[in-house]
């Protein structure tokens, strides 16, 4: 019986050895041990236990090659602090663990970092070359999360993040950022999903994937590919820049599913668009965006490019130009789209107003529209095509009720005019036009208060007109 309790002890001690052999790269710092980390505990120990302590890095800067794994007992009882220690993450992967990490900055090279149940306080990232990094359950409180040429993000706070760096993506799910700075100029796709922006600033340099994103005071700098969708733009108060700012050479953005409310600035409430920039815009909604100069929603110049398609300008107004648009020595083409109650407070174009640029419309209303010059349309020296166009209840304080054209070519087809109104020409006021084509229109209840009830048309050299019909138009002095 004795032999066999030896032997039962031998066999247990077998076993055991090892276990402890297992757990010889697990080193914990306990309550009695000093309250300092030492470069040497954290190479030396490839898992590095904390307790319920404040910690101190003691390094300036120390560089990982090996996998390292600090773990702590709670992001808010487990505090690891520095005088701006430096982590260098040279192609291996180092992983957080229920900590809170202050003043600490992260460089990675072609290596992986895992933070889990992490708070991070003024840390900052430096990236390159191929790295990873995944954040579950961290908070960012005031930290340069992402540092460097490629990639500058700075986040006041944000949770559930997650990041993936790779030579093709970056992508960042689920952020809030409140005084947020994100500067991208990324080669592959930068995206971010899911998230709420306040009072944040993007600059974009390269391509930018922005989907199901609420904006509420922040502006974008596209000097690259933006694409948005899904998208809500709200309350930017910034009065010199519009909340998507276009105007690098050959820009380009596509805007879909996005709505922009309550936006102010001094040109173009929403977007602005300069040398060669493109901008597209489906399926979209503008409502009560305002500018103390031009362009309620859209100012565009330079040889721009906007395209409208589906989309609604409701409530939008300029104190001068354009109540929804403003274009100059760009193009325009809006196809089956809606201006409402948009509005040029002091000057020309309720809706759209155009100089040295050309305008190709199908299929659009616009309603209930009001300026000095041209209730619904402003077009002076410019190329403007009109296409089943429905202008109802537009109003100028002078002339051109609904349409004003001053120089350049006008063509307008298969449209209706009602209820339209103005001082001369209650629908359409048209001047020294270098060719005048209309075709296949209705003008019905509009009005003037002085000429042309209908009709306004001064010095039109080539005059191409059929199938017009007027019915109950009024003038107080001359009628057509």
């Amino acid at each position: 019986m004795e032999l066999n309790k030896i032997l039962i002890l031998l066999l247990f001690l077998f076993m055991i050895i090892p276990v402890c052999s297992a757990n010889d790269n697990i080193t914990t710092l306990s309550d009695n041990t000093s309250h300092i980390i030492s470069p040497e505990q954290i190479e030396e120990n490839p898992t590095l236990n904390l307790n319920d302590s404040v910690y101190e890095l003691n390094f300036t800067y120390l560089k990982i090659n090996d996998s390292h794994v600090i773990c702590g007992k709670s992001q808010n009882t487990t505090i690891v602090n520095s005088k701006n220690s430096i982590f260098d993450i040279d192609n291996t992967t180092m992983v957080f663990k229920n900590l809170s990490l202050n003043n600490i900055t992260f460089l990675i090279n072609n290596g992986k970092m895992h933070f889990q149940n992490i708070s991070l306080n003024n840390c900052n990232f430096r990236l390159s070359n191929d790295c990873e990094i995944v954040f579950n359950n961290v908070n960012i409180i005031y930290s340069n999360l992402f540092k460097n040429n490629v990639v500058e993000l700075r986040f006041n706070y944000s949770n559930n993040l997650y990041a993936n760096i790779t030579n093709n993506e970056l992508l960042f799910d689920k952020i809030r950022l409140f005084k947020g700075y994100i500067e991208t100029s990324f080669k592959g796709n930068v995206k971010i999903n899911n998230s709420n922006l306040i009072n944040t600033s993007i600059v974009n340099k390269g391509n930018l994937i922005l989907d199901n994103i609420s904006f509420s005071n922040s502006i974008i700098e596209n000097n690259a590919i933006l694409n948005a969708s899904n998208c809500i733009f709200t309350n930017k108060k910034h009065s010199n820049i519009a909340v998507i700012k276009n105007d690098n050479h050959h820009s380009k953005s596509n805007i879909i599913n996005c709505t922009f409310i309550n936006n102010t600035a001094n040109f173009g409430g929403a977007i602005f668009l300069s040398n060669f920039a493109i901008v597209n815009i489906i399926n979209s909604s503008f409502i009560s965006n305002n500018v103390y100069k031009y362009g309620g929603v859209v100012y565009m110049e330079n040889k721009a490019k906007l395209k409208v398609i589906n989309s609604i300008f409701k409530n939008n107004s300029a104190i001068r130009y354009g109540g929804a648009i403003a274009c100059e020595n760009s193009e325009i083409e809006i196809i089956n789209s809606t201006f409402l109650n948009d509005s040029s407070c002091n000057d020309s174009g309720g809706a759209v107003y155009l100089i040295n640029s050309k305008l190709n419309a199908n299929k659009v209303n616009i309603n209930n529209c009001f300026s000095y010059f041209g209730g619904a349309i402003c077009s002076l020296n410019s190329t403007t095509l009109l296409n089943n166009i429905q202008c109802y209840n537009n109003r100028a304080n002078y002339d051109g009720g609904a349409i004003y054209h001053l120089y350049g070519l006008f063509s307008l087809v298969d449209s209706n005019f009602n209820n339209n109104s103005a001082l001369n020409g209650g629908a359409l006021f048209i001047d020294n036009s270098s060719s005048l084509s209309l075709n296949n229109l209705k003008f019905i209840n509009n009005k003037a208060l002085k000429f042309a009830g209908a009709i306004y048309s001064l010095l039109n050299p080539i005059n191409n007109t059929n199938n017009l019909f007027y019915s109950n138009n009024n003038a107080f002095k001359q009628n057509q």
